[in-house]
């Protein structure tokens, strides 16, 4: 049962690194770190008392990234303003290796800080033609080869023992953004329609498959407009679906297919386990156990409460492992962060991580260290 906490470096390294990776592997029992090293942006407020004590990003890698790797795309790295002269990447993994710790690069696929400001051309763009400060397109043919490049250097240079994706959509994602305000896209349903990209990527490319996608936009326009002058979502309902026999809905198995071909150069790119991060409960079209049918992939489905914990498991991937939120191990949810740890190895799961180290209060480590030795007990009974 292997255990991973998710950490920013600036998490480890504005601590003394040695005695927290101690605490962790000896003291706790985690077995591995799942390091961003492509983040959003990022506004956090820490639990213990570090310095700072509220860090604040634009996001982009954090790692020294080698040009070589991306000779084939235009679309090239965008370092985070917090990187600078240090090697953060390196040192944590060899601190790492030296205490048998796994690290697994974590990457925002289509929402990597700083991005879309700086390669306006692979931003999404919703039905309005509004573009994303937030996300780039992965129907984009050069975000795709510069994603390609990504994991192949996270994966070898230092070489860490795989890569995680996650936000591996396709969409305009202030659509889902707490701040978006209007009656027209109050439920789920609207949001989805408006976070659908209509780049000139996506345009093209469903075009060259057979795809009439100005017939798709303008079908997504329409249902909008019947919300704005109703005042509110009733008149969308349910959203379409990949099966709609529309041009919505050969748009929609489009996307699906186009996310599906990228999972497979991703994987075949990395040089070690490439696993996928998804949400059971969340609202998007990113159908990712369609795309995920024929991908040797892992598999990382994150829950926010233990009553989901049996749709979490994706049958067609190759390996399935459990995301927590941090909350899971604070106060009063203790118990239920050490029975969802047993129930997990009892459903097949091979290990859990556990958001988001930053955020964790110091006595949020007496339930984990707990959780982490039911869990073994369990494993070895079984």
């Amino acid at each position: 049962m292997r255990v991973f906490l998710a950490a920013y470096p600036w998490d480890l390294l504005d601590d003394d690194l040695d005695a927290v990776l101690d605490r962790l592997r000896g003291e706790v029992g985690v077995t591995g770190l799942a390091l961003w090293a492509a983040s959003p942006a990022v506004l956090h407020v820490r639990s213990r008392p570090l310095d700072p004590r509220l860090v604040r990003s634009e996001g982009g890698l954090l790692f020294h990234a080698e040009d070589r790797h991306y000779a084939a795309t235009r679309c090239k790295p965008v370092a985070a303003a917090w990187l600078k002269g240090k090697d953060p990447l390196g040192r944590i993994v060899s601190a790492c290796d030296e205490r048998g710790m796994e690290v697994r690069a974590v990457i925002s696929a289509s929402r990597i800080g700083r991005m879309p400001q700086r390669h306006p051309e692979t931003a999404c763009k919703n039905v309005f033609g509004a573009e994303s400060h937030v996300s780039i397109c992965l129907a984009n043919p050069d975000v795709a080869s510069f994603l390609c490049g990504l994991v192949s250097e996270l994966s070898t240079s230092p070489p860490t023992a795989g890569v995680v994706i996650r936000d591996f959509d396709i969409a305009w994602a202030e659509a889902f953004s707490p701040e978006l305000r209007g009656l027209q896209v109050t439920d789920t349903a609207s949001r989805s329609l408006l976070s659908l990209c209509f780049c000139e990527s996506c345009r093209q490319g469903a075009g060259e498959s057979g795809v009439d996608a100005a017939a798709a936009c303008r079908s997504v326009e329409a249902m909008l407009q019947l919300s704005f002058d109703a005042g509110g979502p009733s008149q969308v309902g349910t959203a379409p679906t990949f099966s709609d026999d529309s041009p919505l809905g050969a748009f929609l198995r489009w996307r699906r297919d186009e996310l599906g071909r990228l999972l497979g150069r991703l994987v075949q790119a990395c040089h070690g386990d490439l696993f996928l991060h998804r949400g059971v409960d969340r609202g998007s079209y990113a159908s990712l156990d369609e795309a995920m049918i024929s991908v040797p992939a892992g598999v990382i489905t994150r829950i926010e409460n233990a009553a989901a914990l049996p749709s979490a498991f994706a049958s067609t991937a190759r390996l399935n492992e459990l995301s927590l939120p941090e909350q899971f191990a604070v106060g009063p949810r203790g118990p239920e962060l050490v029975s969802t740890f047993s129930r997990a190895v009892e459903l097949g799961f091979s290990g859990v991580e556990i958001d988001n180290f930053g955020l964790l209060p110091e006595t949020a480590f007496a339930p984990i260290k707990q959780a982490v030795r039911y869990a073994r007990r369990s494993a070895e009974a079984g």
